[in-house]
């Protein structure tokens, strides 16, 4: 070096590097080299809100050389990389930009390699949003039924909707049928018969239903024939009477007889079985306590001996009295004369009289007695027969 060469900061030193490299007179060894002043640490503040490295692995420096210095690495050979005073020298702010890349790099590479982590089948699963609840991801079948609605639909009836309507009868969806306990769709069958009520028609009295018997009667839109009818009751309420038309009375299951003109089942005069034995009762009928003898006609009810349809009753009479000529009668139901009479008195004190009267009974099979002295011993009457 000569005397007259400057070696101030605006001076430049001739090419010496081979004097700092190793077997050189002024060999500078690596750990010795210091950082150019101009190489600061990369203002961090530009990756505020990035979280730190998850890890200090080897791989941090791999993948930042790999993802942003390989460029630089291939413009710069590496082999003149301590050439700092050669053509292709590396600077320290070119130095200072890498370190800046790098650390962006690794900062978006990591967050671009985990992302997996906060899905389904991840270690870090970032939870699904909760109707009415915390927000989180959103599922599959939620995006899949976002895809289906509508824009602009919503459910407060201003934007109505997408149609519908055949979902709810098609099978798919179907609102059942009502039913009377329950709400739903009318069927056809129902639609039919409401169209058929008059209007205001209900079941409780208030309002009639519109007049329709003459759709019953013969020749009628629907009538209703007689053996269509349900069974009627065993009572009298419909027989015909004298005074109007009516139902048959019940049958009384003996072919001998008919119906006479007062409805009752008699057998015509002259065909009949004649006289009918009643049998051999063990009792007598009636005795003295069951008749008031105060010359009184009174009514005798033998229906419970004499079967329906009997004309006449044959009865057999024993008498006794503490007195002469007293008498006892019998009659017809219902004739007010004395003539007509069967006829039976006593003609000694305390002497039994027996006689055998035929008297022809009522409809109802009910005869007329009447009895004269209150001071009968003895009266027993029994029914021998009857005749239809």
């Amino acid at each position: 070096m000569g005397d007259t060469e400057d070696y101030s900061e605006e001076a430049t030193p001739s090419a010496h590097h081979e004097s700092h490299e190793a077997g050189g007179d002024d060999e500078i060894s690596l750990d010795a080299l210091q950082v150019d002043a101009q190489y600061v640490e990369p203002d961090t503040t530009n990756f505020d809100g990035i979280l730190s490295p998850a890890d200090d692995t080897d791989q941090k420096a791999l993948d930042t050389i790999d993802d942003h210095g390989h460029d630089q690495l291939h413009d710069k050979n590496y082999d003149q990389f301590l050439d700092l005073d050669g053509p292709n020298e590396w600077s320290a702010s070119d130095l200072t930009e890498m370190a800046i890349k790098a650390d962006a790099a690794y900062a978006l590479r990591h967050a671009q390699i985990h992302a997996a982590e906060h899905v389904t089948g991840g270690g870090d699963v970032v939870a699904n949003a909760v109707a009415a609840g915390n927000a989180g991801l959103m599922t599959g079948a939620d995006k899949t039924k976002l895809n289906n609605i509508d824009a602009g639909a919503d459910v407060t009836g201003a934007n109505a909707p997408k149609a519908h309507a055949p979902s709810h009868t098609d099978g798919s969806d179907d609102i059942q049928n009502a039913t009377a306990a329950q709400k739903g769709l009318m069927t056809l069958a129902q639609a039919g018969k409401l169209a058929g009520i008059a209007a205001g028609a209900d079941v409780t009295g208030a309002n009639a239903p519109k007049a329709h018997a003459a759709s019953h009667k013969s020749g009628g839109a629907d009538s209703i024939k007689l053996d269509e009818l349900a069974a009627p009751t065993d009572i009298a309420t419909l027989n015909s009477d004298t005074s109007k038309h009516g139902l048959l009375k019940k049958l009384d299951d003996d072919d001998t007889h008919f119906m006479d003109g007062k409805g009752n089942w008699t057998e015509p005069a002259g065909t009949g079985a004649g006289l009918v034995d009643r049998g051999d009762p063990d009792a007598f009928d009636w005795d003295v306590n069951d008749f008031i003898t105060d010359a009184t006609w009174r009514e005798l009810d033998c229906s419970s001996i004499v079967p329906a349809g009997a004309i006449a009753i044959l009865f057999q009479l024993l008498l006794r009295d503490g007195a002469t000529s007293s008498y006892f009668n019998l009659r017809k139901n219902g004739n007010t004369n004395a003539v007509n009479i069967s006829y039976s008195t006593t003609q000694a004190v305390d002497t039994y009289y027996g006689a055998d009267l035929t008297c022809h009974c009522d409809a109802n099979r009910k005869v007329e007695y009447r009895g004269k002295s209150l001071t009968f011993t003895s009266i027993y009457l029994t029914v021998k027969g009857w005749y239809l």
